[in-house]
């Protein structure tokens, strides 16, 4: 537990309760006859009631520098084909460079970090920011959802939370970088109005090889568009 009251530690480890595919939860006392206590319990799913899967995205906040640290460094080390960083460079920041990191995402209109949660347990983020020069536009980045919590909707959640703060600070598109051999990826960031924009990085045969994906936002409302595009103290967005 750190000082925000966020328990670090429960990130990554899947609920408490003992849950069955689908999002069933199901209560092995009730199914244990009384002489067999302890041998192992057999549910019978189809007459479990299925109960609602709580997903929940949030802004970042200023002080959860240590939980930014944590799901980032996850993620390199769950999918580290997923991403151009790696976890190697990410352990070389310092702790100031995770709080202005927090900070960073938790207040400006070009830079943007969105939590999302399993019943309450942080279980995956995804960041939006405006690259150099391109201030009218969003690249959706750093997105990674954790095992225990992936196919209940969690990662349509953070795409949404992404795309509604870029329409809300005037973007006019939203871009991303997707892994060519990530064909779930790609189905989710289609689901949500994505389209291939150009041919693949690389040559056949490299490694990783980037696939560039594009949605236009329509019907923005630019008012005070200068100040959006970029404040005076605007400077160019760090890739993570």
């Amino acid at each position: 537990m750190n000082a925000t009251g966020t328990n670090v530690g429960a990130v990554a480890s899947a609920p408490a309760a003992i849950a069955a595919p689908g999002g069933y939860v199901a209560s092995l006392d009730a199914a244990r006859p009384a002489d067999a206590a302890s041998e192992p319990a057999s549910v019978d799913l189809t007459t479990v009631e299925q109960g609602p899967i709580e997903v929940e995205t949030r802004r970042i906040r200023a002080d959860e520098a240590l939980l930014l640290r944590s799901l980032r460094l996850l993620a390199l080390t769950d999918a580290p084909r997923a991403f151009s960083g790696c976890v190697g460079d990410e352990l070389t920041v310092p702790a100031s460079g995770w709080d202005r990191r927090a900070i960073d995402c938790a207040t400006r209109q070009d830079d943007y970090v969105a939590i999302v949660s399993r019943y309450g347990t942080p279980c995956g983020l995804a960041r939006a920011y405006a690259p150099a020069t391109e201030a009218y536009r969003r690249e959706l980045a750093a997105m990674w959802i954790a095992p225990w919590a992936r196919g209940i909707g969690a990662g349509d959640a953070l795409v949404e939370a992404a795309v509604a703060w870029s329409r809300e600070v005037g973007a006019r598109e939203v871009t991303l970088w997707v892994n060519l051999d990530n064909a779930a990826a790609r189905r989710l960031y289609e689901r949500h109005g994505f389209a291939v924009d150009g041919e693949p990085s690389g040559d056949p045969g490299d490694e990783r090889r980037w696939l560039r994906m594009t949605q236009v936002l329509t019907g923005v409302e630019r008012a005070g568009g200068a100040a959006r595009d970029g404040a005076p103290d605007a400077v160019a967005r760090e890739r993570w």
